[in-house]
């Protein structure tokens, strides 16, 4: 499976590389506008109170004006992770589908955002449940074992959910189909899927590394270059060879 995730990859990959890496500016464009204007008018704030805050009339202050800053600061993050969200949608859409376009892409794959957001957030509350129950099972007798062994019960768990991005975006499912149906390929070839998946993260984290030797430019290239192809084309060809065991 290793071998034909990769090839699959990197010829989509080939295909949309020059708009993956126009989707992941704009991506990054965004989301900094967001964090810069509703972050920073948040921290000005915050300073500005402590600097003037004093006397009685202190904790009437915080609550009129650092709570609606702290706000500010969650509705930042919130808005950053839902175009960060959106953006990959519709990464996934443009690499999947051979004859859609970015504007077309941009439609569809916003469209189930919030489709995504909920296989995202009920898998995770899968994940961390199966972890917290072998975190507490074991933490009875090893403390130091529990915390271990619920990290590795959450990335295997996790590896049951690797085609579900795909189906609820790509193919339109149903959010608890795209959780099933992944689950269920994933669990007829369970041992080929772990491999693939470390061996995915192993040179990840090579390319990364070395890419993040150089001084900017390699910063550059890994957010332009090498994040779109391992969120977007690695992420459509791997859940395509694991669905074929469906």
């Amino acid at each position: 499976m290793i071998g034909e995730v990769f090839r699959e990859g990197l010829e989509l990959y080939k295909q949309k590389w020059l708009g993956l890496a126009g989707l992941a500016f704009i991506a990054g464009v965004i989301s900094t506008i967001i964090l810069a204007v509703l972050m920073g008018a948040a921290i000005l704030g915050l300073v500005t109170f402590g600097l003037s805050a004093e006397g009685p009339t202190a904790t009437e202050e915080l609550l009129t004006n650092v709570l609606p800053m702290i706000t500010n600061i969650i509705i930042a993050i919130i808005l950053a992770v839902l175009v960060g969200l959106g953006f990959y949608a519709t990464g996934l859409v443009y690499v999947a589908e051979e004859e859609v376009g970015i504007g077309e892409a941009l439609k569809r794959g916003f469209g189930r955002l919030f489709h995504l957001l909920a296989v995202k957030i009920l898998g995770t509350l899968i994940i961390s449940i199966v972890a917290a129950v072998v975190g507490f099972i074991i933490g009875i007798v090893s403390p130091v074992a529990g915390v271990l062994l619920a990290l590795v019960a959450a990335y295997l768990v996790s590896l049951l959910f690797v085609a579900s991005d795909y189906l609820v975006v790509v193919e339109r499912k149903g959010v608890i189909e795209s959780l099933t149906e992944s689950k269920h390929a994933v669990l007829k070839n369970y041992v080929s899927v772990l491999l693939t998946a470390i061996a995915i993260a192993i040179t990840a984290a090579i390319v990364y590394i070395l890419l993040g030797l150089i001084p900017l430019l390699g910063l550059l290239l890994n957010f332009l270059i090498v994040t779109p192809f391992y969120t977007n084309a690695m992420t459509v060809a791997f859940a395509r060879e694991v669905l074929k065991y469906a």
